[in-house]
């Protein structure tokens, strides 16, 4: 798995006035909440449906309150991130992802490449006409960008916080990274979510706009 967070925090995005719908803003906050445990894993005392995900994995608890305050590039929310990789949703304007019949755009580091087969992400995808400014303004892509079709991207596992039980309480372990299935899973608190990319195609940007309204839209 990824062992780094995603990270939005740069100068060039403040200055394209560009705030991805997955960053946080300084008026939303994590919510405290009391975590308690059983020979299971961590839970909270009073749950509510939305604090875990379709495998059961317990999320953190964050205030939204997109537009309100100033952009906080730094940190990504959970629930947009989530909400983003779970439905396909553009990072940046939180629109459908652009679509074709080579799979969903993504845009990824060179870094992360040569692929191997498949590669895991915490970053969602993107819309076309998003990708050109978010390749030029994101630290994570600029200058060193490579846009993807992506034919087949299960969701895998998630990144959080690790705690292992305590005498009387959780104990915090750390910053962790696990694939559903793990049997730590059910004690990690989760932050972020992760997809594998398979059936890679490698494209280019400018023939991807040039192309885009010769095509149909795919549902």
């Amino acid at each position: 798995m990824p062992n780094t967070t995603i990270t939005l925090n740069t100068d060039a995005l403040t200055r394209a006035r560009l705030v991805p719908y997955i960053a946080s803003w300084s008026s939303e906050r994590l919510t405290e909440a009391r975590l308690i445990a059983d020979d299971t894993g961590i839970a909270y005392k009073r749950e509510r449906p939305s604090d875990r995900d379709d495998h059961g994995v317990l999320w953190m608890r964050h205030t939204s309150a997109p537009g309100v305050g100033t952009p906080q590039y730094k940190w990504v929310h959970p629930y947009r991130q989530r909400r983003a990789m779970g439905q396909l949703l553009c990072q940046v304007c939180g629109g459908p992802a652009d679509r074709d019949e080579r799979g969903i755009l993504w845009l990824v580091g060179r870094a992360e490449n040569p692929w191997s087969g498949a590669e895991m992400t915490a970053q969602p995808p993107v819309c076309l006409r998003c990708a050109v400014p978010a390749s030029r303004a994101c630290p994570h892509l600029r200058g060193r960008t490579l846009a993807l079709r992506v034919g087949h991207a299960p969701i895998v596992g998630v990144r959080g916080t690790l705690y292992l039980p305590g005498p009387s309480r959780p104990v915090r372990v750390g910053p962790a990274s696990l694939l559903y299935g793990d049997r730590l899973i059910s004690w990690l608190h989760a932050v972020q979510l992760f997809r594998e990319l398979h059936d890679v195609t490698v494209v280019d940007l400018n023939e991807e706009l040039a192309t885009t309204e010769e095509r149909p839209c795919l549902p």
